[in-house]
């Protein structure tokens, strides 16, 4: 049987590039050589590498723990494995002393089964030793700390560098060379790997953090099984021409077959076949598809890999689902985390269409056609870079204020068989002549960006070989690419364009000015929700003289879940962010789907740059009806009957008065009890219609509290929850979808005793609930959903509105002006921290002060309960990551501008490392309060300036405006000066006789 994915015209030209091209030449004969260690050994030996599910699997040795010799602190999966140097260790990856110190392999040997699998009830306990640092499998403890060195090692040395990188090696030599016993030896240690395949189930056996932390999955879990078997796929399908006729393959297997009793006999080729196909691929594919989903569209790549490997129909039609949810919002997917899970989904995308666009060129050109947002897709990380090294770092992303290196796809240079992504851009260059796609190839493969930490060297772009272009073993002329390359980018340019961008739809704008080191970039985050989002809504973030001074958090510190959770927790709060926190209440929607607000502002121009944006000042249409069953719902005992359910054009579709002993086949029980008791349906918990009705529908009932005890006497109509006397009787609601608040309130109560009329309707694009003949719930649409769903239901605020502009004073030197409007609740905190560094503040009488509250991490709390307009904190800011050359001074100012306000100047914790690494900090932070009753109107007001030695403000007063306008006076260093209008419809600058205006977006 061919190869799935490497044709016999792909393997023609690869052997032709083998023949022609030094690079393609030097990358084969690197790849042999890796498989050098692998290929040395016996079919014997590569069979028993596999271990069976009797050992619990450990994602690390110890969550945010330390070594038992040095004590140095080893957070996350930063423990060494290295099982073909030193096998059945682990070293601490600051002292280098291995675990365990007993020897763990003689007493696994000692209790292998008659299938070859570890059973601890066979093995030698004698052969464990006692003492320090001795792991039986199930971990070294110390009191309640418990390091799990054994089952770190099986997952990080054994399954990865074993068995995966045997089969990934072996299987490449076996396509570069043609050499049969290549390919040979990798089905061993497939067919060995599906002979225990199916028994692994990471949920139960297998531990991420610490105790009580579990994860779907296989052998590891969910996200990395979901690797694990795409690479296995990927190596099957590379051999499979390989192995029919190969009778010593046959020979050994059946041999083992029949000495270790396996169900599967191994007399032929159909049988390692059928163990491989079956107990690894359609397992995955068909048996247990939850064990191997991952952040898409890996998932939904892996089932599409499958499906062709095994010539089963559909794959097509899943490549076109996948393409369409990937491009949906601005292009990405809308998940959080831009250089993280934003940038994987396409990253991983760009590989799964350039291996099938390399089997069928005609491929891309059909896709853009049918999907044409895939046009935006991978400009989306080159509009949303910042100085050449920065994303802002929204949602589950990065480490605290450190440059990132990717945009928008892997680039690698090493040799593989995976396609190339130098060769994938150009294709899109090809198909869309957009130069962007040319000058990311050239940047990618002119410079690469190597961070400074934890190393002491400054931040270093290193100059890459581009002799290899496209660095790509099949490319179809490697040196004609090299020629075409250079001659098109003669033509358009080499540097990725650089400009202003909203993103509407993934809701997030970005101001960008000045170039080289003295670029600067203002970004305004104005949503929430969404996978791996945090409680950011209206976050606001700067990058300028090389650093980012106004960090966001970052990834959170999952180090910390066990040991100290509000660590983890901390970086996904409100209060970590730069944005307002309104009456103490976090905003909400964590994981759910996204609260988007909208710019009603935009201004790119040569000096000022603008943007404002707002969350839920707007309705929201309902949505569209669903054909879901009709059901009733009584919280506690409550009774029903004369249940009547109309159709839209007013037909009667089913009439019920329970005139019978049982509840009937019309009826099924969702939850609780039910009963037919004197004409009235009896019980607590949710009784659904089995009857099926198309479109809208209007529900009739008459409904009793059985008892004085609160009591829901509610009803579901296509979807929606119709709530009467819900929450303990507090009132009635309506909701249209569980995870958003409640679309609608009224104070319709029930009446211990008495019998209602209820009626709910489902009009199109209308709903409504009457009572007793009064209209008790209307919604004709959702009012403020965006700002509920961030807030948390009816008490948020009327207004939650941020406008930020920057402004050049000339090509080296900025300032930016943040104007923060909230209207409603009864106190507002503005948290606004800096980066590394120290603050010293003018105009401040400072005393100690209260917290915000135990979630919220700060310390050194310093409070002035009147602070003066104008007051002001400078930053003096460290370069803690090393990124700038030796000497560079930069600092940043903040003059804070609101009225009648309450400042703190405090230290803010956060950890400087990253998941593997332990740096913790505390850095400056500010935070400006006011209070009063509901609703409170706050206008906050700052101007922040970045600099290097002196600033470009000599200067700034607040003048006095018609509210809500804001009106600024800033003097500048050279005696000019700016006034700065902020207004409803528009933000002005009046410099000298020049006026510059951002005004309102007109919408319809």
């Amino acid at each position: 049987m061919p190869s799935t994915f490497l044709t016999a015209s792909l393997l023609t030209r690869l052997q032709r590039n083998l023949q022609t091209d030094p690079w393609c030449a030097a990358g084969a004969r690197e790849l042999i050589v890796r498989a050098a260690p692998w290929h040395a050994r016996s079919d014997a030996e590569l069979w028993e590498l596999m271990f069976g599910p009797t050992i619990t699997r450990s994602w690390m040795v110890i969550n945010n723990g330390f070594c038992p010799t040095c004590r140095g602190l080893t957070p996350g999966t930063n423990w060494i494995a290295d099982p073909q140097r030193v096998p059945w260790k682990v070293a601490c990856p600051h002292c280098g002393d291995l675990f365990p110190k007993n020897d763990f392999h003689a007493y696994y040997r000692s209790g292998l089964d008659r299938q070859g699998v570890f059973d601890p009830q066979l093995a030698d306990r004698s052969l464990l030793g006692t003492g320090f640092g001795v792991d039986d499998g199930e971990g070294y403890c110390e009191g309640e700390r418990r390091w799990r060195f054994i089952g770190t090692y099986l997952l990080q040395g054994i399954w990865k560098k074993e068995i995966l990188a045997g089969i990934e090696v072996l299987s490449t030599a076996y396509v570069l060379t043609g050499d049969g016993s290549y390919a040979r030896q990798a089905a061993v240690l497939l067919d060995r790997v599906a002979d225990l395949h199916p028994l692994f189930d990471f949920a139960t056996q297998g531990v991420i953090y610490g105790a009580g932390q579990r994860s779907n999955g296989a052998v590891d879990n969910w996200h990395a099984a979901n690797v694990d078997v795409l690479g296995m796929a990927f190596a099957y399908d590379r051999i499979r021409p390989a192995l029919p006729g190969d009778a010593v393959l046959v020979e050994f297997l059946s041999r083992q077959a029949r000495r270790y009793e396996l169900a599967n006999p191994k007399t032929s080729w159909a049988d390692i076949q059928r163990n491989i196909e079956t107990r690894i691929f359609r397992e995955a594919l068909h048996v247990h598809p939850e064990r191997f989903v991952s952040n898409a569209p890996r998932g939904e790549i892996l089932r599409a890999v499958l499906t062709e490997i095994l010539g089963e129909p559909g794959a097509e039609e899943m490549l076109d689902v996948m393409v369409a949810n990937a491009v949906r919002v601005d292009g990405v997917t809308g998940e959080k985390g831009l250089a993280s899970y934003c940038f994987y989904v396409i990253a991983a995308l760009a590989e799964y269409l350039a291996l099938l666009s390399r089997r069928d060129p005609g491929l891309l050109p059909a896709l853009l056609k049918r999907h044409p947002r895939l046009r935006e897709t991978y400009r989306f990380h080159v509009e949303t870079r910042c100085l050449n090294r920065y994303y802002p770092n929204i949602g589950d992303a990065g480490g605290f204020a450190m440059p990132v290196t990717t945009f928008g796809v892997f680039f690698s240079e090493e040799p593989s068989l995976r396609p190339s992504a130098y060769s994938f851009m150009a294709d899109l260059y090809r198909v869309t002549g957009e130069p962007v796609y040319l000058q990311m190839l050239n940047v990618a493969a002119r410079e690469k960006l190597v961070p400074a930490w934890p190393h002491t060297e400054a931040l270093a772009r290193l100059p890459v070989e581009s002799a290899g272009l496209p660095f790509d073993l099949f490319a179809e002329d490697p040196a004609a690419f090299r020629r075409e390359l250079a001659e098109r980018l003669a033509e358009v340019g080499t540097e990725l364009p650089v400009k202003s961008v909203d993103k509407k739809e993934w809701c997030v704008a970005i101001l960008q000015s000045g170039k080289g080191e003295h670029a600067r970039a203002v970004w305004l985050d104005y949503d929430i929700g969404g996978s791996h989002s945090h409680a950011d809504g209206m976050n606001l973030g700067l990058f300028a003289h090389g650093l980012d001074l106004l960090p966001d958090a970052g990834y959170p510190q999952n180090q910390f879940t066990v040991s100290d959770p509000a660590k983890t927790r901390w970086f996904i709060t409100t209060a970590a962010h730069n944005t307002v926190v309104v009456d103490g209440r976090d905003q909400g929607h964590y994981y759910q789907s996204p609260a988007r607000g909208r710019t009603t502002l935009w201004a790119d121009g040569p000096v000022l740059q603008a943007v404002r944006a707002e969350f839920g000042a707007w309705p929201e249409p309902l949505p569209a009806v669903r054909e879901e069953p009709v059901a009733l719902y009584a919280y506690t005992t409550g009774r029903f009957r004369a249940v009547r359910i109309w159709t839209d054009d007013g037909t009667l579709a089913l009439a019920d008065d329970f005139q019978r002993e049982a509840l009937g086949p019309d009826w099924a029980i969702a939850e609780g009890e039910w009963r037919v008791e004197s004409g009235w349906a009896v019980g607590r918990g949710k009784l659904v219609c089995t009857r099926q009705f198309r479109g809208p529908l209007r529900l009739d009932y008459e409904a009793q509290a059985a008892s004085e005890q609160p009591c829901d006497l509610s009803a579901y109509v296509n979807g929606i929850f119709f709530g009467f006397g819900s929450e303990n009787n507090q009132g009635s609601k309506l909701i249209v979808r569980a995870n958003i608040p409640v679309a609608a309130r009224s104070d319709r109560r029930i009446l211990p005793g008495q019998t209602h009329q209820v009626s709910c309707r489902c009009a199109p694009q209308h709903l409504q609930m009457r009572v007793d003949g009064m209209l008790a719930l209307d919604c004709p649409h959702l009012t403020n959903l965006t700002t509920r769903l961030v807030f948390g239901d009816d008490e948020a605020p009327k207004q939650f509105e941020r406008t930020v502009a920057l402004i050049d004073v000339s090509p080296t030197a900025a300032y930016v002006v943040d104007v923060f409007r909230v209207v409603g609740g009864r106190e507002h905190v503005r948290f606004f921290h800096g980066t590394f560094g120290s603050v010293q503040t003018t105009g401040l009488t400072l005393r100690p002060g209260a917290g915000f509250g135990a979630e919220v991490l700060l310390r050194n709390i310093q409070t002035d309960p009147r602070a003066p307009v104008g007051w002001q904190a400078t930053w003096q800011v460290r370069d803690h990551y090393r990124l700038l050359p030796a000497g560079r001074v930069v600092q940043m100012r903040q003059t804070d501008l609101t009225r009648d306000a309450e400042a703190t100047v405090a230290e803010m914790w956060v950890n400087a490392g990253n998941l593997i690494t332990m740096d913790e900090q505390w850095i400056p932070a500010l935070v400006t309060r006011r209070r009063g009753p509901a609703p409170l109107a706050t206008t906050f007001v700052a101007v922040i300036e970045p600099f290097a030695t002196a600033p470009a403000i000599a200067s700034i007063r607040r003048l006095e405006a018609v509210e809500p306008a804001v009106l600024l006076e800033i003097t500048l260093a050279d005696g000019s000066r700016d006034v700065v209008s902020c207004g409803p419809s528009e933000v002005t600058l009046t410099r000298g006789p020049t006026v510059y205006r951002a005004q309102n977006i007109h919408r319809t």
